[in-house]
């Protein structure tokens, strides 16, 4: 009896240590489920806006510019300062506006902008390069005995004169050094109602605050004649901005002078009534890049096309563009014609500084024609085409052949400046030239003839 008790034990052990093993195996046996990990997509690439401020006359960088990024609603995005080379960047990854007004100021120098587009999308910006005019001054020395001095030519005048400032006796109580300057109207922002307005004199008196004890007369030469007698209201520049005022010019007898009476120094501006308005003709393809807050329209139209088909090589195409610039006038008298420079400033202030071509060296009343040259080249026959025609036409004979599809785009700018009843005045830009529009495979076989396979 105490035999098979102790077998029976010794059994159960046996069963008790092979359950514990068999549960062991089980459990190390069994699978985690897996955790998916989610990788974050990488981060998108910076969209960076950059450009250089550069003096218009040595082409050389600006340093300390201030530079203000503005949308296209007016809206100030950033303000940041040029270095030592006249460069700026500023990071715009977080807009998603398509286009920008950069404008740039500098002590010593004028006002300028442009227009910049970028593509938040595929983080592509534009790279913006700012040509600013520096201001000439003369220095003045006021004594308390008064006196006549004059200032800098005005370039924009019909009579092209200098401005020049009458003081009294006692406006100033001591020896006073005051910068005169005329500054052209490209120079400065637009007035606030820049359709139905414009500069036809500013001048900037430095350094800013000087009270005079009595005022001073400025003379300010005008960029065409007006009535005797006329009176033209002022605005002064303060912090970037016109501000008005209550002070009047009065044109003189001469009718191409406007006398102004004036309490202290600053930037001051007279506005006539001449109206800047834009039109559009033709088929209209692009506006301005997209900017239509400038009056300056652009359009664009096809002229016609061309294709060239190349089986193998390098194959040279020479096709010409042409461009025209043309200044258009008409007046009730030809001494109401408006001076040249001030008409070209008037277009360059509201539309960029680099909205004229005579930037690049055109002039007005230009006729140019030159040659755009292109290389058409044979490259491999993209595998993915090579791949299905083998699949759908597997002993076919035949060639392959780029064809190269080209445009003649015609593009048109006009800009019309009149003041009724003395001038009006049409600037009209005309450029026609070639542009590449597509690159296609062609298939030429005895079964299909000849097939557009798509882009090459």
């Amino acid at each position: 009896m105490m035999k098979k008790s102790n077998f029976l034990l010794v059994i159960s052990f046996l069963v008790f240590v092979t359950g514990i093993v068999f549960l062991s195996g089980c459990e190390s046996s069994r699978v985690e489920p897996e955790i998916t990990v989610n990788t974050p997509p990488p981060a998108p690439a910076p969209l960076i806006l950059q450009g250089s401020v550069l003096n218009s006359k040595t082409g050389l960088g600006v340093a300390n510019a201030t530079v203000s990024i503005l949308k296209l609603d007016g809206t100030t995005v950033a303000t940041v300062n040029t270095n030592a080379s006249g460069a700026f960047t500023y990071d715009i990854s977080s807009l998603t506006n398509t286009a920008y007004k950069i404008t740039a100021t500098a002590s010593g120098f004028g006002y300028t902008f442009v227009n910049v587009t970028v593509d938040p999308v595929n983080r592509l910006a534009g790279i913006a390069s700012l040509p600013i005019d520096p201001i000439v001054s003369v220095a003045v020395a006021l004594t308390p005995a008064g006196g006549t001095a004059q200032g800098t030519t005005n370039t924009e005048s019909k009579s092209g004169t200098a401005v020049s400032i009458s003081v009294p006796a006692n406006a100033v109580t001591s020896n006073t050094t005051i910068n005169v300057s005329t500054v052209a109207v490209n120079n400065v922002p637009p007035p606030p109602a820049a359709s139905t307005t414009t500069q036809v004199g500013v001048t900037n008196l430095t350094p800013a605050g000087i009270t005079f004890a009595k005022p001073v007369t400025m003379s300010y030469p005008l960029p065409y004649r007006m009535k005797a007698g006329d009176k033209i209201p002022v605005m002064e520049l303060v912090n970037g901005a016109w501000t008005t005022t209550t002070l009047q010019a009065t044109v003189d007898a001469s009718r191409t002078i406007a006398t102004l009476d004036l309490s202290k120094t600053g930037q001051y501006a007279l506005l006539d009534n001449t109206k800047i308005a834009g039109s559009v003709s033709g088929s209209v393809l692009l506006l301005n890049a997209g900017v239509t807050v400038s009056p300056l329209r652009k359009t664009e139209k096809i002229l016609e096309t061309k294709t060239y088909d190349i089986t193998d090589g390098n194959l040279q195409v020479n096709l010409t563009q042409q461009f025209t610039e043309l200044l258009s006038r008409n007046h009730t008298d030809p001494l109401d014609d408006p001076a040249t420079s001030w008409l070209l400033n008037q277009i360059i202030q509201r539309n960029g500084s680099l909205s004229l071509n005579r930037a690049l060296g055109y002039s007005v009343a230009a006729n140019i024609s030159d040659i755009q040259n292109f290389v058409l080249a044979w490259t491999a026959v993209p595998t993915a085409l090579l791949t299905a025609q083998q699949q759908n036409y597997p002993n076919e004979v035949g060639y392959w052949i780029k064809r190269y599809t080209f445009e003649s785009v015609q593009s048109i700018d006009q800009i019309d400046i009149s003041n009724t009843g003395y001038f009006s005045v049409t600037y009209k830009r005309t450029k026609t030239y070639w542009r590449l529009v597509s690159v296609h495979a062609i298939w030429r076989g005895h079964q299909q003839g000849e097939v557009d396979k798509g882009a090459w």
